[in-house]
């Protein structure tokens, strides 16, 4: 039974360490044709909260390893001592540290695929065309 939670455990932990897998649109091969828009995610607010969760997950994971193995030390003492099988914690914060890693990775690679192709798509300041600004004022014709 306790295999079956474990299992739980990690594949819960990896669905939700996924947001920049899910909501990072990759940019095309090619750039698209002129004044197309430019489907792809720029923004790293996702893979940003990616890089949170697998900084936090594994403090969380560690903190509640600590905490099982202290009370199983507790329950040690007791006349009925219980397993309680605290190596699933490290386990669940593996697979979720690592999803949310990878998740990550991947977010601000696609992002940063997506800026660079929109700066090159986009026109330059020294390509756009200068027009010279008029005269402040115009000399009269000459008489005639």
């Amino acid at each position: 039974m306790g295999g079956r939670r474990a299992s739980c455990a990690v594949a819960a932990g990896l669905v939700l360490g996924g947001c920049s897998f899910v909501t990072v649109r990759r940019p095309p091969a090619s750039p698209p044709p002129a004044r197309a828009p430019l489907e792809c995610t720029q923004s790293p607010a996702a893979p940003a909260f990616d890089t949170v969760g697998a900084i936090l997950t594994p403090l969380a994971g560690l903190g509640a390893y600590g905490m099982c193995t202290f009370m199983q030390a507790q329950q040690s003492w007791a006349s009925q001592p219980q397993n309680l099988r605290c190596g699933t914690f490290l386990w669940v914060t593996i697979g979720a540290t690592a999803a949310y890693t990878g998740s990550a990775v991947y977010g601000f690679h696609e992002t940063g695929a997506c800026r660079r192709l929109a700066a090159q798509v986009a026109p330059q300041e020294d390509q756009v065309e200068q027009v010279p600004p008029l005269p402040l004022h115009l000399a009269p014709p000459p008489p005639r």
